[in-house]
């Protein structure tokens, strides 16, 4: 498990895109964190859940816009087989969606109003009350942007290591 401290590479609240490697070994119970940006309390900015059915769900909620939900399909998640996950905050489209393998599985609308500010860090593998499992498998090529990147960028980047200094790029773990 890896904590990143809170600051502006982890603190995005407007246009934001989450890009990931993963791969579950186990289902520890039904909910299981990936990423975790938050402080407790319910306040999250943003966060990514594993679940048990084979789904990923990510999450924020708090302040003025409350709970702001959307998952890829039940089963789209299997055991032992790395995928790549990306999840896409556009505010000037009014979408958030979600990526699995480049392809888009999942949207909802989205407001101009801001994810909440929280005062907690990035938490890789775990929450911050740690009342849901703990995640099992693995997670590499972690990259958090200020941006919301294109459905044709994540699909012809997904599999290509970045040099560290592209536009919009925050984390790159």
């Amino acid at each position: 498990h890896v904590d990143v401290a809170n600051g502006a590479a982890v603190d995005l609240r407007d246009n934001l895109t989450i890009e990931l490697m993963l791969r579950v070994d186990g289902f520890g119970g039904p909910w299981s964190n990936v990423l975790y940006k938050g402080s407790g309390a319910g306040q999250r900015t943003y966060s990514l859940y594993v679940n048990a059915d084979g789904y990923l769900h990510f999450t924020t909620w708090g302040g003025a816009i409350g709970a702001i939900e959307l998952s890829t399909p039940v089963g789209s998640i299997r055991q032992g087989e790395w995928v790549h996950a990306a999840v896409v905050a556009d505010r000037a489209g009014g979408q958030l969606r979600m990526y699995l393998d480049g392809v888009e599985v999942a949207s909802r609308a989205l407001s101009a109003t801001p994810f909440v500010a929280t005062s907690g860090g990035l938490r890789i593998g775990r929450e911050i009350n740690e009342s849901n499992s703990l995640f099992v498998g693995a997670v590499d090529d972690i990259r958090l942007w200020n941006v919301a990147r294109s459905a044709a960028d994540i699909a012809a980047n997904r599999n290509t290591a970045l040099a560290g200094n592209e536009a919009g790029l925050t984390l790159d773990l």
